[in-house]
């Protein structure tokens, strides 16, 4: 049995991608070496009963191409979102659009470090084929078979042990072999993509049967604001706000509420995740990082309790209805009473956010005497130039001031420009949304999914699992006969408004807020209460802990 360079390449690539995935144990380091040497090791014996040396040489080939293709994306993802290929990013495709998809990559590879990082890692993979020169190292089959033996009833047997460790369904599982296919590359895409599909068929079927709801539920409800209403922004970041200290004026309607004494901005909020659909697995339902061994879609919603306390619900969106394979957003949009789009098809990129407005007028006749209404914006979305109308292009590249930022291309002033642009444009959007409501007993939330790190963390752009990529605004609007009749709880927000809080719990406040307890409430997790947790833990992106970075 003969081992040549190829075999060698694999487990590099997959050393090489773990060195520079961020926040990674020491022990995983060992474990790579380990796992991707036993996997390559155990193809080069089952392609070595194979007669044919050239239908060998042709399967070693393949799987070195698909090692380097995933090293790639890997690396690719790693250096502009701070993870490497995971169930989340692999969630984040399967909900993707073509036209989104299209988009992403031309704005990607627009940037001058993601086309050197291609550049240089297709030549040094095309050298690696040019190089005649072999390192051939003879092994004994029977040897390899012994110990791929001894591999496979070791791996049995702590498969075995995990199963039988896992005490309850939810927790049940196949810890070891599941760690064994996160660190190969090659296995680990097929398993992100395999469990991404299967939590999203799992929760499609959830959210459209109705969910068996335990009686006696709702343990209070004095919930008595005619409209309530959720607004969730799309990539906004309160480092490029004016009402959060920007220095471009970008928020002038926003800043005009707040002095007018109708918003309430709260200074120390951060999202649960970088990218959208992580984000909607927790926003408006009981999951969050202590009890994510329960899936999602499993755990009560906003919406449903809303109905059951007697709300119209309606959710009014400017993002994508369809998809590959679906999204939570359009999930959870099913548990509303009515759902409207501005867009059906896959145009995902042609309506401004101003198009909610009219989508709005058009079906209020669906109001009620009590309405919970979700607006999803198309916000700040990459790429930032086409989320606003021509008219809204006040800032220009000369404008931006680059201090404290990693810039180091012109085409990057350009898109902090448009960035703020947008940010310009979406306060106008909110400004109408308000006005909607402006006459009426109301109360309006606002808060984007995540943020974005624009050239702050480094000569990157857009999603990523850092600080930056999380700090979201997050700001109550009020109506004037809202504070004429709620007093009280205009005092519980003006309380909460410096408190360190992470938005997976915004159902836990939200409720308390309108007059709603639940089975499920707990009184340490809302901002609201006196008795809130300042010191939990705000973990994001799986791991990491916001007040420690």
């Amino acid at each position: 049995m003969i081992l040549d360079k190829r075999f060698y390449i694999f487990i590099l690539i997959n050393i090489i991608v773990e060195l520079f995935t961020p926040f990674i144990k020491v022990s995983n380091y060992t474990r790579v070496v380990l796992y991707s040497f036993i996997f390559i090791l155990a193809i080069y014996f089952l392609l070595d009963f194979i007669k044919s040396n050239k239908l060998r040489h042709i399967f070693k080939n393949i799987i070195t191409l698909c090692c380097m293709v995933v090293g790639f994306i890997d690396l690719f993802c790693i250096f502009n979102f701070n993870t490497s290929i995971s169930v989340g990013i692999a969630d984040v495709f399967i909900s993707t659009q073509k036209n989104e998809a299209i988009n992403f990559l031309r704005f990607y590879f627009e940037m001058p470090n993601n086309i050197i990082l291609l550049v240089v890692y297709v030549v040094i993979c095309t050298l690696f084929f040019l190089i005649k020169k072999d390192f051939i190292l003879k092994i004994n089959k029977k040897f390899v078979g012994i110990f791929l033996a001894i591999v496979i009833v070791v791996l049995a047997g702590l498969t075995i042990r995990d199963y039988i460790k896992s005490n309850t369904y939810v927790k049940r599982g196949l810890h070891t072999i599941e760690k064994f296919a996160q660190l190969v590359n090659v296995t680990n895409i097929i398993y992100s993509l395999g469990v991404a599909m299967h939590n999203q068929n799992n929760y499609k079927q959830v959210m459209q049967t109705s969910f068996e709801i335990p009686q006696g539920y709702i343990l209070a409800n004095d919930a008595n604001i005619p409209n309530i209403v959720v607004l969730i922004g799309e990539s906004a970041s309160k480092d490029f706000m004016h009402i959060y200290g920007y220095g471009l004026e970008n928020t002038p309607n926003l800043n005009r509420a707040l002095e007018d004494g109708n918003l309430f901005v709260f200074n120390n909020v951060i999202a649960p995740a970088a990218n959208t659909a992580s984000v909607f697995e927790t926003i408006l339902n009981f999951s969050d990082y202590e009890n994510k061994e329960v899936p999602w879609y499993n755990q009560m919603n906003v919406l449903d309790i809303m109905k059951m306390a007697g709300y119209k619900t309606l959710w009014f969106s400017n993002q994508e209805r369809v998809s590959v394979w679906g999204s939570a957003p359009t999930a959870l949009s099913t548990r509303a009473d009515s759902s409207f789009w501005t867009q059906l098809g896959n145009n995902f990129l042609n309506e401004y956010d101003e198009k909610l407005i009219s989508l709005y007028q058009n079906h209020k006749h669906n109001l009620s005497d009590k309405n919970f209404i979700i607006f999803h914006l198309m916000g700040s979305h990459l790429p930032y130039g086409i989320r606003f109308p021509g008219s809204y292009g006040k800032f220009k590249p000369g404008d931006i001031d680059s201090k404290n930022l990693h810039i180091v291309h012109k085409n990057a002033l350009k898109i902090l420009s448009d960035y703020a642009n947008s940010i310009l444009y979406t306060d106008d959007v909110l400004n109408e949304i308000f006005n909607l409501f402006k006459n009426t007993d109301s109360i309006i939330f606002y808060f984007s999914d995540h943020a974005q790190d624009i050239f702050q963390s480094g000569n990157t752009v857009g999603h990523k699992c850092d600080n930056y990529g999380v700090e979201i605004p997050f700001m109550i609007f009020v109506t004037d006969e809202f504070k004429k009749n709620h007093p009280d709880k205009i005092n519980l927000i003006k309380n909460a408004l410096n408190k360190p809080f992470m938005n997976d719990d915004f159902i836990q406040s939200f409720l308390p807020l309108i007059g709603i307890k639940t089975k499920d409430s707990i009184e340490s997790k809302n901002i609201f209460s006196p008795h809130f947790d300042t010191k939990r833990k705000r973990i994001y992106c799986g791991n990491m802990d916001y007040d420690k970075q």
